[in-house]
């Protein structure tokens, strides 16, 4: 599940995207070595703040951007997708950047 949450109106947009470039770099990793299946599905590096709920929320408020939370479960695998073909998409990735504290957390 994903929420987005700041001043302004309610709701979020839903975007998603495909990360060919995900499985290329996972698979980069060892001439003819086939990826690990981990490594196509692990959050992209550095998109997520790392800190607690509340280190999140005060962060967008400084910056003054919208806190886009996306809660994860390892046992379903859409949330898996999500990290490889959504997040690891390189124009979300921009976009997020530009717009969001993006925030992940485990359930």
């Amino acid at each position: 599940a994903t929420a987005a949450v700041g001043a302004g109106s309610s709701g979020a947009a839903g975007v998603s995207g495909s990360s060919a470039g995900a499985m290329a770099a996972a698979a980069a990793g060892g001439a003819g070595a086939a990826p690990k299946l981990s490594d196509l599905f692990k959050p992209p590096p550095g998109l997520a703040f790392t800190g607690d709920w509340e280190s999140a929320v005060a962060q967008a408020a400084q910056q003054g951007r919208w806190l886009l939370v996306n809660v994860q479960d390892a046992e379903e695998f859409a949330t898996h997708r999500l990290n490889r073909d959504t997040w690891g998409d390189s124009l979300v990735q921009d976009m997020l950047r530009g717009t969001f504290v993006f925030w992940q957390v485990r359930w």
